[in-house]
């Protein structure tokens, strides 16, 4: 315990600081219901935390700790209220009084615990209750986390049997670096990709080339640097991005075949930019196979499945992701397939949720804007939409005002056609058009956006902002083309 690590037999399991903490509080009270409030006071006492700090370290322990062969988590997250350890650990009662007969047989002065009392051979002689509270501290410690480590190894690991097709490590209890620095700056850059903003994309790329360079062979930092590359991609519309991209799911995969973080983002490539479904599906399968719990392969199949229109299934998908991260990333995914399966309502509830817990989450405003767009609520979406403007395109007072001054003036086709001007994004500009009832230039812009790949056009089939276009027999000759026909 002095040492603060948690192994596999000889194989370190990285944990930082806090997660260490939480999961020590968390085993102590096995079986037991501790609630967030209670956790974040005990870990971090008097430092103020967003919850969500709380919810990440949840989820790094669950991709430490892995799950059993059932697919039962060993934290089990009872929403809004708190978490518990459910794994079977060793009743430490028993494991005390084995060591008791051990000590008394190999060691005549023995110290024994009983009571709070310790006796010495033939001595009355009483520990100090200092001294007694912290080696049954110790001990309690002790036979908890070797508890831990026996459930872990006897209940099986991530896939076939938990041992991975490419190293003999155990999947489920190791992560692939021992390096705790790379870890730290492998779970960085994860945290700042969910945010979602360009700027904090380029922080989360330095933090997964940190972690490389810690440790070359660290399969999961190169997925986390194709992550970064492709929300990069769906800004810049560089090539070289999925270039990149491309390039570090390769050695990712040569590194760890059995990573479903990289076959999730395997997935992602085929599905949105190759527009190779069928290996899409089959990807993020796979990716399903080796992790069932993997709320990033769960995440990225249920937009997979929004595509095709399965909604029962893709919530299905989201809601189990939500269950096991409940991430305002994921919430706010969630959200997103409402939008889609035109429940703007339950979106724009959703969506609304998210911006109240996380105000910091801002890319939130732009669905929102969307889903207030289609219930025909035009103020609120203009609300949604300039506070999007600001806070993340950094728009100027003047363009600001040159919006709102439109708005006055044609209400919201005037807004429309302010997304129609030079130097916007191709599916805007055509989802703008075809809201104005322009189809030519609509179908103008979707022609440019197919030919620069745009990511959104996979979405065209469900895309509510493009339903006037849909009895254009274009339409349908631009679905074919994409492969959704």
């Amino acid at each position: 315990m002095a040492e603060r690590r948690l192994s596999n037999s000889d194989i370190l399991v990285p944990l930082t600081p806090k997660a260490f903490d939480v999961l020590v509080y968390l085993v102590a009270r096995r079986g037991h219901l501790v609630g967030k409030e209670e956790l974040m006071e005990a870990v971090w006492q008097d430092l103020f935390v967003e919850e969500g700090n709380l919810t990440r370290i949840i989820n790094a322990l669950r991709r430490a700790l892995g799950e059993d062969d059932n697919g039962n988590k060993f934290i089990e997250t009872v929403p809004t209220k708190g978490y518990r350890f459910v794994a079977k650990i060793e009743d430490p009662d028993e494991s005390d009084a084995k060591l008791r007969r051990t000590e008394s047989l190999t060691d005549p002065n023995a110290e024994i615990i009983s009571n709070g009392a310790a006796n010495y051979d033939g001595n009355r002689a009483h520990l100090t209750s200092v001294a007694v509270k912290r080696q049954f501290q110790l001990r309690l410690v002790f036979f908890l986390l070797i508890g831990l480590i026996a459930a872990v190894s006897v209940t099986g690991f991530w896939f076939a049997g938990g041992w991975s097709r490419t190293s003999s490590k155990a999947k489920g209890l190791t992560p692939e670096t021992s390096n705790g620095v790379a870890y730290q700056h492998y779970q960085q850059g994860r945290l700042l990709l969910e945010k979602q903003v360009w700027a904090e994309a380029q922080n989360a790329l330095l933090e997964f080339e940190k972690a490389i360079e810690l440790d070359p062979n660290y399969a999961s930092a190169y997925v986390g640097k194709a992550d970064a590359k492709f929300w990069m991609f769906t800004i810049s519309g560089s090539h070289g991005d999925i270039s990149q991209y491309r390039a570090a799911i390769k050695k990712a995969i040569e590194l760890d075949e059995s990573n479903s973080y990289a076959h999730t983002l395997k997935c992602r490539i085929l599905g949105t930019y190759d527009w190779d479904f069928s290996g899409a599906e089959k990807e993020c399968r796979l990716a399903l196979e080796l992790d069932p719990n993997d709320p990033e392969a769960l995440r990225e199949w249920a937009f997979f499945l929004n595509v095709f229109g399965r909604e029962d299934e893709a919530f299905a998908a989201m809601d189990k992701a939500i269950a096991i991260a409940p991430t305002s990333f994921n919430k706010r995914s969630r959200g997103l397939i409402l939008y889609f399966s035109r429940r703007y309502d339950e979106a724009i509830a959703q969506l609304e949720q998210v911006e109240e817990t996380d105000p910091e989450f801002l890319e939130a405003g732009k669905w929102l804007a969307r889903s207030y767009e289609m219930n025909q609520n035009y103020a609120k979406a203009l609300e949604c939409y300039l506070r999007y403007k600001k806070l993340v395109d950094e728009a100027s007072a003047e363009e600001i005002a040159s919006i709102e001054s439109e708005y006055e003036k044609a209400g919201w086709p005037g807004v429309l056609r302010t997304m129609t001007g030079p130097g916007g994004n191709d599916m805007n500009k055509a989802e703008a058009y075809a809201q104005l009832g322009d189809k030519d230039r609509a179908f103008e812009e979707l022609e440019r956006a197919f030919q620069g790949r745009k990511l959104r056009l996979i979405l065209t089939a469900r895309n509510p902002r493009l339903d006037l276009l849909r009895n254009d027999p274009r339409f349908d000759v631009l679905l074919a083309r994409i492969g959704l026909r």
